[in-house]
């Protein structure tokens, strides 16, 4: 009695359909919220992931842009090696030291047969060179066990 007797039977349908009215529109906001709320989340992953991409292009055009790490960098980097004492090629799982088969040291010092790395870089669907091991931007010296096969006796 109470809606019926305050609005009266047209009032009342009036209300009813108002109410159904409003609750769809609700229904649909709540909806329309919870799309481009998937929307928003996807941009927000998009942007992270185009952020990482720009750091790692611009961390490789720095090390691009001086075509070189220093003599004083690979002497680092070749003591790492050596303290290490790795024994295979992490591709292939062969000797590192079978004279047939030269060897490159690559900026986050980590060794590989050249043949091995240079295979690895012609396969890789990667647009910037990177170590297979650990995934760095990679710089290679070619000359490594040749200027220090007399340190490496294991």
């Amino acid at each position: 009695h109470g809606i019926n007797a305050e609005y009266g039977e047209f009032s009342f349908r009036k209300y009813i359909y108002r109410s159904k009215k409003l609750s769809g529109l609700t229904r649909q906001m709540v909806d329309m919220v919870e799309t481009r709320g998937e929307l928003a989340n996807q941009l927000c992953q998009d942007i992270d992931l185009d952020l990482a991409n720009s750091r790692r292009i611009m961390r490789t055009a720095n090390i691009l842009s001086t075509g070189r790490l220093s003599e004083e960098k690979w002497k680092v980097i070749e003591e790492k090696v050596l303290s290490r004492e790795d024994e295979d090629c992490p591709i292939c799982i062969g000797s590192l030291f079978n004279k047939r088969r030269p060897t490159t040291v690559l900026s986050c010092s980590h060794l590989y047969h050249r043949t091995c790395i240079e295979m690895f870089e012609t396969l890789t669907t990667e647009t910037t060179p990177t170590c297979p091991v650990c995934r760095q931007i990679m710089l290679k010296n070619l000359s490594f066990l040749h200027k220090n096969d007399m340190k490496l006796k294991f």
